[in-house]
């Protein structure tokens, strides 16, 4: 898989998926301008391809009730690309990423506070399920239910429920009582 490094100015549609951008601006750019402006951004020349598809997927995605939140640490246009390359946009009500927290990403309590506001939502109605602990143990904090999808048979206390994939996350939340 070939990655590059792009600099400023429209991009060829046939180079393929943006991705991201690197950690610090260029000298001169503001930060909350470093990724609205494209300054260097990473590319992939074909998602499709590296992106991993369950077959599960949406079914399991329309079997949980309440709102659905992509909360994310990428560039929402990354974040949309893999959720249409997986074909499931569609049943996520709005996608948060690294732009909307302030540039403050997980496990920055900034993010997740802001995600909150934005959508009105009180923690303790929210499960964060997530791959990543220092993630989760933001959420636990907050006062949210947490879910560590992970093939460990040892999770720490802050995680409500462990499962080893998300196929059987529906069956768990009657272990999650959501106030």
């Amino acid at each position: 898989m070939t990655l590059r490094i792009v600099r400023l100015g429209p991009r060829d549609p046939r180079e393929g998926t943006r991705i991201g951008t690197v950690r610090r601006p260029p000298r001169g750019v503001p930060k909350e301008r470093h990724s609205p402006d494209d300054w260097f951004d990473v590319w992939f020349p074909d998602l499709g391809r590296v992106v991993l598809r369950h077959p599960l997927l949406r079914s399991v995605l329309n079997r949980l009730p309440g709102r659905k939140l992509v909360f994310s640490n990428s560039p929402v246009h990354y974040s949309r690309a893999v959720l249409e390359t997986l074909r499931v946009a569609d049943l996520f009500d709005d996608v948060f990423s690294i732009e909307h927290t302030g540039f403050r990403p997980k496990p920055d309590p900034a993010g997740f506070i802001r995600l909150m506001r934005k959508h009105r939502l009180h923690p303790r109605r929210c499960i964060m399920v997530e791959d990543s602990l220092p993630n989760l143990r933001t959420a636990k904090r907050l006062g949210m239910k947490t879910v560590w999808v992970d093939p460990s048979s040892k999770a720490p206390a802050y995680v409500d429920v462990n499962i080893r994939d998300l196929p059987r996350l529906p069956a768990m939340l009657r272990h999650l009582h959501v106030g």
